[in-house]
């Protein structure tokens, strides 16, 4: 009991005197405590976000960089020079691992800054992995989105997860399957909009269930890797560096998008640049794609060493 009441005090969660079902919460956060230690529980009950100042380290799922098409059209004509692609934070990486040439032997490394987005991926790998079609997936991700509104978005904005706007698009796909999508699953799937839309047209690795088996493969075979890690710190080179030799993944295509902007980071433009040499040095080859988008109107920029 008084673990129990050590993690509402510390993660700012309502009493149990503020809470109908008292037994049912207590049972809850005990067999956390009984099966993972405090550790588990504490993850579990990730801190609600407090203030504006956490805007940085919020979950962005979605990209809103210009010419990702182009970007995707490109990664599947050029040849693999490694078998893992590693980039920051949100969809986009899966985008380009569905678009790549040769996926049977290809991993992800996502990395971020956020405990938030690591707490998305321990929530949503599990089902994901079980889904059984793009359709199921897309459901698990609003579900989680939804239920977890308050650990991933300012206060202001999770209001957004529950308002009907009136206004939501009843698609008429052209895909059978998606008749599934029902209206309430379009309720919740409008507080990301940019998602259904790189869904519809056809960017996303949720456009279809080929581009989705190839990537559920990659979560099943545990070729998915996460690693939270601020590409901003001077170690994070040699940190990640280490982290690829011990799994073998050698880097194929690198997407920093604006993380050595100075224009968006807390970094110095010296620094920036400092840390992006030291990270294409260590983790790149002669053929590795490198995908930016550091200019004011976020334009996706894409070179090969």
């Amino acid at each position: 009991m008084t673990a129990t009441v050590s993690y509402i005090k510390k993660f700012n969660l309502p009493s149990i005197d503020q809470i109908s079902n008292k037994n049912l919460i207590i049972t809850a956060l005990g067999a956390l405590a009984v099966l993972g230690g405090v550790g588990i529980a504490a993850r579990y009950l990730m801190q609600p976000y407090q203030g504006k100042d956490e805007w940085d380290y919020r979950l962005f799922l979605t990209t809103n960089e210009k010419g990702q098409e182009a970007t995707l059209d490109r990664l599947s004509k050029e040849p693999r020079s490694g078998n893992t692609i590693m980039g920051v934070s949100g969809f986009f990486v899966f985008n380009a691992a569905a678009a790549r040439t040769q996926p049977d032997d290809l991993s992800i490394l996502l990395v971020d800054c956020s405990k938030r987005v690591e707490f998305f991926w321990k929530n949503i790998l599990p089902k994901l992995q079980r889904a059984n079609d793009r359709i199921d997936a897309m459901t698990c991700i609003c579900n989680e989105l939804t239920s977890n509104a308050n650990r991933y978005y300012h206060p202001e904005e999770v209001s957004k997860f529950t308002a009907v706007n009136g206004q939501i698009q009843e698609a008429k796909p052209e895909d059978p399957k998606q008749e599934r999508l029902t209206p309430d699953l379009f309720v919740r799937g409008s507080v990301i909009p940019s998602l259904m839309n790189e869904v519809r047209n056809g960017s996303s690795w949720l456009s279809t269930d080929e581009k989705f088996k190839k990537i559920q493969k990659i979560f099943n075979e545990k070729r998915f890797h996460f690693k939270l890690i601020d590409l901003l710190n001077p170690k994070s080179a040699q940190e990640l560096k280490e982290f690829a030799k011990k799994h073998q993944l050698t880097i194929d295509t690198l997407y920093f998008s604006n993380v050595f902007s100075p224009i968006y980071n807390y970094a110095t433009s010296e620094e920036s640049l400092q840390n992006r040499h030291a990270l294409i040095q260590e983790l790149s080859s002669r053929g590795t794609i490198i995908i930016e988008a550091n200019d004011l109107e976020r334009n996706q920029t894409i070179y090969i060493k």
